[in-house]
């Protein structure tokens, strides 16, 4: 939606037939002046879309603040009423304010903060589609004035999730977060704004609210739709910097949510919540990127992104999972055995990082998103590819590439990255054929029964020995092995094998 559309299509529909009715139809509880209202600002609406000079003069004439007084005390004791008219009041101001000038500046000045409050209650965020074409506008909306406005909304979106126009709403209320974080740049200050205890600097942690997480999602939801597409493009094309301050912020989100998963040791399900929708938008970005052609979004936002420590970042969280061990009935080694992963050369800035993060999932398929997201960066981006060698991730993916309980479809995911790590890239393929097996990662299972594998470093063949030093080697046949085969050697001894 641009600011050359007007809303000039009604679309309310008989909820029992589902095809457009006639006003008079439409509204039988309403009176007759009622319904005169309604069809009032029905032409004000459309007329709107005549030009520009049509709003000026409505403007001159007082018009927003007229809507703005039938916003805030609309048809008494009529609910069915007061819905529609609130609905084609919301229309007109967005029309009103579809281009910055006269008429955007008399809407706003009429109807903010209050009247924007009130037809949030109805869940109307259309009448906020155009006011935030003014940049002065948006980052008011954003602050603490606004912060009222957002609240509603979402709160409504959440409400109201089952209502028959849900679709409409989701489209209209996605379209204005993803123009202020995308295009606008203003997603800090839009968690700040529904962040419970307000911060200068808007900073994650304490200020968490459940809002914040439901702003993700339907940021995420409308990255699969066309409309963000396209603000994808204008932002990269008019904007690039203000875009990536906004995935900036997200990326810092992730990380001071790690911190305080880890603190909390993993009881954090507000931070576990927006921590995955935050992933979820990450995500979205990638599969709609271009991997680092330049054709999809101009200036390639996730190549950008990469070079603001996104990298590392994501190796530090699988750092601090470890690798992956399967669920087993005997308990998990100890937290100071050594694991491959532990052993392998990697950057001081990634172990430094890791034992800060939580060593637990925060939730299910966490591993899943961190290794997507990887796996997502290094498609076509030698850069990037490069980037993860240098800092040792190379093996770490690598230790990916297995099943996991706790994180459904990680081995496919990883082994994609792989893939993308190795395409083109002969170092990348080396470092790979280079690799020397450093030390076994010890069953849970065996070490119940007393034993533990062991590593001949001459060779680099493995055996199962006893704890405690014991040098002779096992075999490997488990006891039932052992009683078959003295079972095949009894009729040897004159026995006859059974038939």
């Amino acid at each position: 939606m641009s600011t050359a559309d007007y809303l000039t299509i009604e679309d309310e529909e008989d909820d029992s037939s589902g095809s457009p009715v006639e006003p008079l139809r439409s509204l039988p509880q309403m009176s007759a002046a009622g319904q005169q209202l309604l069809l009032l600002l029905r032409v004000l609406r459309n007329l709107c879309a005549t030009g520009i000079e049509a709003t000026v003069a409505m403007a001159e004439e007082g018009v927003p603040e007229q809507v703005a007084h039938l916003v805030s005390d609309p048809m008494q004791g009529n609910t069915d009423g007061t819905a529609h008219l609130s609905k084609v009041a919301a229309q007109l101001l967005a029309n009103m304010s579809a281009n910055e000038g006269e008429a955007l500046d008399a809407v706003w000045n009429a109807c903010y903060p209050k009247t924007f409050v009130d037809l949030a209650a109805f869940q109307r965020e259309s009448a906020l589609l155009y006011v935030i074409a003014s940049e002065e506008y948006a980052v008011a909306l954003c602050g603490p004035g606004g912060s009222v406005i957002l609240r509603r909304l979402l709160a409504a979106f959440v409400r109201e999730g089952s209502n028959a126009e849900v679709g409409e709403q989701v489209m209209e209320l996605g379209w204005l977060i993803g123009h202020l974080v995308y295009v606008r740049g203003l997603l800090p200050e839009l968690f700040g704004a529904l962040a419970e205890v307000q911060s200068e600097d808007n900073a994650v942690g304490a200020t968490l609210d459940p809002l914040q997480c439901v702003l993700l999602e339907l940021l995420s939801e409308e990255m699969e739709n066309g409309s963000t597409r396209q603000q994808l493009k204008v932002s990269t094309e008019d904007a690039p910097d203000k875009a990536l301050r906004s995935l900036v912020f997200l990326v810092t989100t992730i990380r001071e949510l790690g911190y305080a998963v880890a603190k909390t040791g993993g009881e954090a399900p507000l931070e576990a919540s927006v921590l995955e929708a935050a992933f979820q938008v990450l995500k979205d970005l990638f599969a709609l990127d271009d991997g680092g052609a330049g054709k999809a979004c101009g200036r390639n936002l996730g190549s950008a992104l990469c070079q603001q420590g996104l990298v590392s970042l994501l190796l530090s969280f699988l750092v601090a999972l470890g690798p992956i061990r399967r669920q087993t009935r005997a308990a998990a080694p100890d937290a100071g055995q050594p694991s491959s992963t532990q052993e392998r050369p990697m950057d001081n800035s990634i172990s430094s990082t890791a034992a800060k993060f939580p060593r637990l999932p925060p939730y299910l398929g966490f591993r899943t998103d961190v290794v997507a997201v990887l796996a997502h960066a290094a498609y076509g981006r030698r850069q990037v590819q490069n980037e993860i060698l240098e800092l040792g991730g190379v093996p770490i993916m690598l230790s990916q590439c297995q099943v996991d309980d706790a994180s459904p479809m990680v081995r496919e995911w990883a082994l994609w990255g792989v893939r993308n790590l190795c395409r083109g890239n002969e170092p990348v393929q080396q470092a790979i054929l280079d690799l020397q097996p450093v030390a076994p990662l010890q069953n849970p299972d065996l070490m119940h029964l007393g034993l533990q594998v062991k590593m001949d470093t001459a060779t680099g063949k493995f055996s199962v020995v006893k704890q405690g030093g014991a040098t002779s080697q096992l075999s490997l046949r488990r006891e039932s092995e052992s009683d078959a085969s003295a079972a095949a050697a009894a009729p040897a001894a004159g026995g006859r094998r059974p038939s």
